[in-house]
C-alpha cells in the first residue's frame, strides 16, 4: 500500500468509525425507548461484536502502521492527529465559555474523542519504541 493511500486510510477509518458507532447507539437507544422488547437476539450479539471488530480493526491498522514507521511524514500525523483529538476531547471542560451541542449524537461522539486520542498517541508512542529497539537491526 502507497505511504499516502494508507494515510489516507488510517485517518478515515478511525473517523468513519467514530461517526457509525455513534448513529448505532443513538438508533439503538431510540429503539430501546419506544419498545424495551424489541430487543431481539440479533441485535445483543451486533451491540457485542460491533465495538470488538471496531477494536480489531484499529489494532491492525497499528500494526501495519509499523511499515511506515520509518518515515517522518509518520510521526507528524501522528501527533497532528493525537493534539487534534487531545484538544477535543478536553473541549467539554471549557463548556461555560464554548457552546457545545447537546444532540445525543454530538454528545456520544465528544465521549470518544478521548479513546481516539488514545489510540493514535499509543500507536505514536509505540512506534517510537518499536523504532528504538529495532534500530540496531536497521544499520545491518
Amino acid at each position: 500500500m502507497k505511504k499516502t493511500l494508507f494515510y489516507l486510510t488510517f485517518i478515515i477509518v478511525p473517523a468513519l468509525f467514530i461517526y457509525f458507532y455513534n448513529v448505532y447507539l443513538v438508533s439503538i437507544e431510540g429503539l430501546l425507548s419506544k419498545d424495551p422488547l424489541a430487543v431481539t437476539s440479533f441485535i445483543r450479539i451486533v451491540h457485542i461484536l460491533f465495538p470488538l471488530v471496531i477494536a480489531i480493526v484499529l489494532i491492525f491498522l497499528s500494526l501495519y502502521s509499523l511499515k511506515f514507521s520509518k518515515f517522518k511524514s509518520f510521526y507528524i500525523v501522528l501527533t497532528v492527529y493525537f493534539i487534534v483529538f487531545l484538544a477535543l476531547s478536553i473541549l467539554p471542560l471549557f463548556s461555560n465559555i464554548l457552546p457545545l451541542s447537546t444532540s445525543v449524537a454530538a454528545i456520544y461522539i465528544m465521549n470518544d474523542f478521548p479513546w481516539y486520542a488514545g489510540y493514535y498517541g499509543g500507536t505514536l508512542l509505540f512506534a517510537l519504541v518499536y523504532n528504538k529497539i529495532n534500530k540496531p537491526l536497521l544499520i545491518k
